[in-house]
């Protein structure tokens, strides 16, 4: 009889199968079509260069407010650190000038 992938039913499947690609293939084109045309129409509405500039400024806005804390908590790092070393000296002041430390200064 021949090939076996000439066989009428296995050309007859060969051909539905093409045919759901071929629809398949119709409906992807229908749809890139139809959102084409939404971008066409949104980018033909035209944007809003007020909004735009209002957007940017806030943005701006936003970006100093952002960078003035950061700047405030670096300063107060800074002011902690200075803190902490200065009871860390007097701390160590103090326990040199108890009672306790001059008794043993004495004895030796």
């Amino acid at each position: 009889m021949g090939r076996p992938e000439m066989q009428r039913e296995r050309v007859d499947e060969v051909m539905e199968q093409l045919r759901e690609g071929m629809e398949g293939a119709e409906e992807v084109r229908r749809a890139i079509e139809e959102g084409g045309w939404e971008v066409v129409e949104s980018v033909g509405a035209g944007v809003d260069e007020e909004e735009l500039k209002r957007e940017l400024e806030e943005l701006e806005k936003e970006e100093r407010a952002t960078m003035a804390n950061k700047k405030t908590s670096e300063e107060e790092e800074k002011r902690i650190l200075e803190v902490t070393r200065s009871l860390e000296k007097t701390e160590i002041s103090e326990r040199v000038g108890s009672p306790r430390s001059e008794g043993v200064l004495q004895v030796a």
